[in-house]
Protein backbone atom coordinates (compact mmCIF):
# COMPACT_ATOMS: atom_id res chain seq x y z
CA UNK A 1 0.00 0.00 0.00
CA UNK A 2 3.03 2.11 -0.21
CA UNK A 3 2.69 2.79 3.27
CA UNK A 4 6.27 2.05 4.59
CA UNK A 5 8.82 4.75 4.66
CA UNK A 6 12.34 5.28 6.00
CA UNK A 7 12.54 5.78 10.06
CA UNK A 8 14.78 8.80 9.17
CA UNK A 9 11.90 10.51 8.35
CA UNK A 10 13.42 11.66 4.67
CA UNK A 11 10.24 10.59 3.04
CA UNK A 12 12.04 7.75 1.19
CA UNK A 13 8.86 5.06 -0.02
CA UNK A 14 10.12 1.33 0.37
CA UNK A 15 8.55 -1.09 -1.50
CA UNK A 16 8.61 -5.05 -1.34
CA UNK A 17 10.56 -6.33 -4.10
CA UNK A 18 10.66 -10.47 -2.86
CA UNK A 19 8.85 -12.35 -0.58
CA UNK A 20 5.47 -11.58 1.61
CA UNK A 21 6.39 -13.65 4.94
CA UNK A 22 9.26 -13.44 7.19
CA UNK A 23 10.33 -10.06 6.04
CA UNK A 24 13.47 -8.57 6.60
CA UNK A 25 15.45 -5.34 5.45
CA UNK A 26 16.71 -7.12 2.42
CA UNK A 27 13.69 -7.67 0.81
CA UNK A 28 12.68 -4.03 0.31
CA UNK A 29 14.29 -1.29 -1.31
CA UNK A 30 13.59 2.77 -1.64
CA UNK A 31 11.89 4.38 -4.65
CA UNK A 32 12.50 7.58 -5.89
CA UNK A 33 9.63 9.28 -3.84
CA UNK A 34 8.88 13.11 -5.11
CA UNK A 35 9.43 15.65 -2.70
CA UNK A 36 11.88 13.54 -0.21
CA UNK A 37 14.64 14.77 1.49
CA UNK A 38 18.46 13.83 2.13
CA UNK A 39 18.17 9.97 3.89
CA UNK A 40 20.28 9.91 6.70
CA UNK A 41 19.13 6.25 7.65
CA UNK A 42 21.92 4.19 9.26
CA UNK A 43 21.88 0.74 9.05
CA UNK A 44 21.75 -1.18 12.33
CA UNK A 45 23.69 -4.06 12.76
CA UNK A 46 22.16 -7.85 13.60
CA UNK A 47 22.57 -7.51 17.03
CA UNK A 48 21.39 -4.74 17.26
CA UNK A 49 18.17 -5.13 15.46
CA UNK A 50 17.61 -8.91 17.45
CA UNK A 51 18.07 -7.02 20.52
CA UNK A 52 15.24 -4.40 19.71
CA UNK A 53 13.15 -6.93 18.84
CA UNK A 54 13.64 -9.13 21.88
CA UNK A 55 12.97 -5.89 24.00
CA UNK A 56 9.75 -5.31 22.14
CA UNK A 57 8.54 -8.78 22.92
CA UNK A 58 9.93 -8.05 26.52
CA UNK A 59 7.64 -4.94 26.69
CA UNK A 60 4.96 -6.09 24.97
CA UNK A 61 4.34 -9.20 27.31
CA UNK A 62 5.28 -7.37 30.85
CA UNK A 63 3.10 -4.23 30.22
CA UNK A 64 0.24 -6.23 28.32
CA UNK A 65 0.52 -3.42 25.49
CA UNK A 66 -0.11 -3.67 21.80
CA UNK A 67 1.07 0.38 21.66
CA UNK A 68 4.62 -0.12 21.68
CA UNK A 69 6.48 1.60 19.19
CA UNK A 70 10.10 1.60 17.69
CA UNK A 71 12.46 4.62 17.09
CA UNK A 72 10.45 7.28 18.54
CA UNK A 73 10.86 10.64 18.17
CA UNK A 74 10.52 12.79 21.77
CA UNK A 75 9.32 15.68 19.78
CA UNK A 76 6.34 13.77 18.76
CA UNK A 77 5.67 13.15 22.14
CA UNK A 78 6.96 15.99 24.01
CA UNK A 79 7.00 19.70 23.66
CA UNK A 80 10.84 20.45 22.09
CA UNK A 81 12.63 21.00 19.14
CA UNK A 82 14.93 17.81 20.51
CA UNK A 83 15.12 14.99 18.11
CA UNK A 84 16.67 12.77 20.50
CA UNK A 85 14.56 9.19 20.44
CA UNK A 86 13.57 6.17 22.14
CA UNK A 87 14.42 2.59 21.11
CA UNK A 88 11.04 1.66 22.22
CA UNK A 89 7.99 3.66 23.35
CA UNK A 90 4.81 2.40 24.91
CA UNK A 91 2.16 5.08 24.26
CA UNK A 92 -0.62 3.23 26.49
CA UNK A 93 1.80 3.09 29.62
CA UNK A 94 3.79 6.08 28.66
CA UNK A 95 7.24 4.06 29.19
CA UNK A 96 10.30 4.61 27.27
CA UNK A 97 13.34 2.49 26.39
CA UNK A 98 16.86 3.26 24.71
CA UNK A 99 19.10 0.89 24.17
CA UNK A 100 22.64 1.19 23.25
CA UNK A 101 24.64 -1.20 21.51
CA UNK A 102 28.00 1.00 21.52
CA UNK A 103 28.50 2.56 25.18
CA UNK A 104 30.37 5.59 23.09
CA UNK A 105 27.33 7.11 21.65
CA UNK A 106 25.91 7.69 25.57
CA UNK A 107 26.09 11.08 25.42
CA UNK A 108 25.09 13.23 28.62
CA UNK A 109 22.93 15.65 26.40
CA UNK A 110 20.75 13.02 25.29
CA UNK A 111 19.96 11.21 28.46
CA UNK A 112 18.90 14.39 30.28
CA UNK A 113 17.21 15.36 27.74
CA UNK A 114 15.10 12.33 27.50
CA UNK A 115 15.23 12.38 31.21
CA UNK A 116 13.71 16.01 31.63
CA UNK A 117 11.06 16.93 28.95
CA UNK A 118 9.79 12.91 29.46
CA UNK A 119 6.43 13.12 31.28
CA UNK A 120 6.31 9.53 31.43
CA UNK A 121 6.73 7.31 34.38
CA UNK A 122 10.31 6.40 33.58
CA UNK A 123 13.18 5.38 31.25
CA UNK A 124 14.52 2.10 30.87
CA UNK A 125 18.21 2.49 29.68
CA UNK A 126 19.46 -1.07 28.82
CA UNK A 127 23.38 -1.45 26.93
CA UNK A 128 24.60 -4.71 24.59
CA UNK A 129 26.14 -6.98 27.04
CA UNK A 130 30.00 -6.15 25.24
CA UNK A 131 30.06 -2.49 27.14
CA UNK A 132 29.92 -4.13 30.58
CA UNK A 133 33.38 -4.75 31.59
CA UNK A 134 35.78 -1.30 32.77
CA UNK A 135 38.74 -3.24 33.03
CA UNK A 136 39.45 -0.79 36.50
CA UNK A 137 38.82 2.58 34.77
CA UNK A 138 36.47 5.51 34.97
CA UNK A 139 33.41 3.95 33.25
CA UNK A 140 32.89 7.08 31.37
CA UNK A 141 30.03 6.40 29.46
CA UNK A 142 27.98 3.52 32.07
CA UNK A 143 28.09 5.67 34.85
CA UNK A 144 26.30 8.04 32.53
CA UNK A 145 23.24 5.33 32.95
CA UNK A 146 23.74 4.36 36.31
CA UNK A 147 23.84 8.20 37.60
CA UNK A 148 20.28 8.72 36.53
CA UNK A 149 18.89 5.07 36.61
CA UNK A 150 21.29 3.81 39.70
CA UNK A 151 22.61 0.95 38.20
CA UNK A 152 23.47 -0.17 34.51
CA UNK A 153 21.56 -3.06 32.44
CA UNK A 154 22.85 -5.01 30.04
CA UNK A 155 21.68 -7.24 27.26
CA UNK A 156 23.28 -10.81 26.59
CA UNK A 157 21.36 -12.53 23.61
CA UNK A 158 23.95 -15.95 24.19
CA UNK A 159 24.18 -15.48 20.13
CA UNK A 160 20.95 -16.54 19.56
CA UNK A 161 17.28 -15.17 18.58
CA UNK A 162 15.05 -17.46 20.99
CA UNK A 163 13.81 -14.99 23.57
CA UNK A 164 13.48 -17.63 26.09
CA UNK A 165 17.55 -17.61 26.23
CA UNK A 166 18.11 -13.83 26.03
CA UNK A 167 19.41 -12.70 29.77
CA UNK A 168 19.38 -9.33 31.41
CA UNK A 169 22.20 -8.24 33.78
CA UNK A 170 22.15 -5.47 36.40
CA UNK A 171 25.51 -4.07 37.74
CA UNK A 172 26.83 -1.27 39.42
CA UNK A 173 30.25 0.42 39.68
CA UNK A 174 31.92 1.32 43.10
CA UNK A 175 35.42 3.40 43.47
CA UNK A 176 37.91 1.44 45.35
CA UNK A 177 39.97 3.14 47.50
CA UNK A 178 43.01 2.71 45.17
CA UNK A 179 40.79 4.64 43.41
CA UNK A 180 40.21 2.08 40.10
CA UNK A 181 36.70 0.99 39.77
CA UNK A 182 34.95 -2.42 40.47
CA UNK A 183 32.14 -3.48 38.54
CA UNK A 184 29.64 -5.14 41.12
CA UNK A 185 26.90 -8.00 39.66
CA UNK A 186 23.48 -6.90 41.20
CA UNK A 187 20.78 -9.75 39.68
CA UNK A 188 21.67 -11.72 36.56
CA UNK A 189 18.58 -14.16 34.79
CA UNK A 190 16.09 -14.71 32.07
CA UNK A 191 15.00 -11.44 30.35
CA UNK A 192 11.67 -13.13 31.20
CA UNK A 193 12.15 -12.90 34.66
CA UNK A 194 12.31 -9.68 35.02
CA UNK A 195 8.77 -7.07 34.72
CA UNK A 196 7.90 -3.52 34.60
CA UNK A 197 5.77 -2.26 37.33
CA UNK A 198 3.16 0.34 36.54
CA UNK A 199 6.06 3.61 37.41
CA UNK A 200 8.16 1.80 34.82
CA UNK A 201 10.52 0.95 37.33
CA UNK A 202 11.98 -2.51 37.20
CA UNK A 203 11.46 -5.42 39.02
CA UNK A 204 13.09 -8.67 40.02
CA UNK A 205 11.58 -11.31 41.83
CA UNK A 206 8.91 -8.24 43.65
CA UNK A 207 11.32 -6.77 44.49
CA UNK A 208 13.09 -3.26 42.39
CA UNK A 209 16.54 -3.58 41.17
CA UNK A 210 16.73 0.39 42.39
CA UNK A 211 16.61 -1.23 45.67
CA UNK A 212 18.91 -4.52 45.34
CA UNK A 213 21.66 -1.63 43.29
CA UNK A 214 21.83 0.60 46.44
CA UNK A 215 21.67 -2.54 48.96
CA UNK A 216 24.18 -3.82 47.01
CA UNK A 217 26.44 -0.92 46.79
CA UNK A 218 25.58 -0.23 50.92
CA UNK A 219 26.84 -3.48 51.63
CA UNK A 220 29.69 -3.14 49.36
CA UNK A 221 30.49 -0.34 51.15
CA UNK A 222 30.16 -2.49 54.73
CA UNK A 223 32.37 -4.69 53.33
CA UNK A 224 34.94 -2.27 52.11
CA UNK A 225 35.01 -0.10 55.53
CA UNK A 226 35.13 -3.55 57.51
CA UNK A 227 38.43 -4.72 55.15
CA UNK A 228 40.07 -1.35 55.95
CA UNK A 229 39.46 -1.78 59.30
CA UNK A 230 40.78 -5.48 59.39
CA UNK A 231 43.85 -4.34 57.48
CA UNK A 232 44.18 -1.59 60.52
CA UNK A 233 44.46 -3.49 62.98
CA UNK A 234 46.61 -6.12 61.45
CA UNK A 235 48.98 -3.12 60.13
CA UNK A 236 48.60 -2.13 64.54
CA UNK A 237 49.24 -5.45 65.18
CA UNK A 238 52.18 -5.85 62.85
CA UNK A 239 53.68 -2.61 64.08
CA UNK A 240 53.60 -3.45 67.83
CA UNK A 241 55.20 -6.38 66.92
CA UNK A 242 57.83 -5.17 64.97
CA UNK A 243 58.55 -2.53 67.89
CA UNK A 244 58.77 -5.84 70.31
CA UNK A 245 61.20 -7.11 68.18
CA UNK A 246 63.07 -4.14 67.76
CA UNK A 247 62.86 -3.31 71.87
CA UNK A 248 64.31 -7.03 72.52
CA UNK A 249 67.31 -6.65 69.56
CA UNK A 250 68.10 -3.47 71.49
CA UNK A 251 68.35 -5.30 74.88
CA UNK A 252 70.30 -7.94 73.54
CA UNK A 253 72.47 -5.78 71.91
CA UNK A 254 73.10 -3.84 75.15
CA UNK A 255 73.34 -6.85 76.66
CA UNK A 256 76.08 -8.09 74.82
CA UNK A 257 77.56 -4.83 75.07
CA UNK A 258 77.40 -5.52 79.09
CA UNK A 259 78.79 -8.42 78.49
CA UNK A 260 82.24 -7.50 76.42
CA UNK A 261 82.44 -4.40 78.40
CA UNK A 262 82.51 -6.65 81.80
CA UNK A 263 85.16 -8.95 79.78
CA UNK A 264 87.15 -5.92 79.36
CA UNK A 265 87.38 -5.08 82.58
CA UNK A 266 87.98 -8.66 83.64
CA UNK A 267 90.95 -9.13 81.06
CA UNK A 268 92.36 -5.19 82.53
CA UNK A 269 92.53 -6.79 86.17
CA UNK A 270 94.14 -10.23 84.93
CA UNK A 271 96.84 -8.26 83.39
CA UNK A 272 97.12 -5.84 86.11
CA UNK A 273 97.72 -8.75 88.61
CA UNK A 274 100.13 -10.40 86.30
CA UNK A 275 101.71 -6.97 86.02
Amino acid sequence: QKKLFCPCGCGRNFVVVAGDKGLRRPHFRAENTPGARECTYVEEGTISLHSKMMLRQWMENKLNSNQIKGRVLINKIFDTERKFEYALYDYKNKIGLCYWYNRANIESEKVDTIENYSEIKDTIHIADFNNSDSLGQYPEYMIKIQNRQGYTLYLDLNENDNYEDVRLIAKIYVEKQNKEWEELFVVSDKLDSFNISSNGELVYQDQFVSKLAKNAAEQYKADEIKRIEEKRVRDEERRKRQELLEAQAEIDRQKTQQELEEQRERAKQVKAQKE
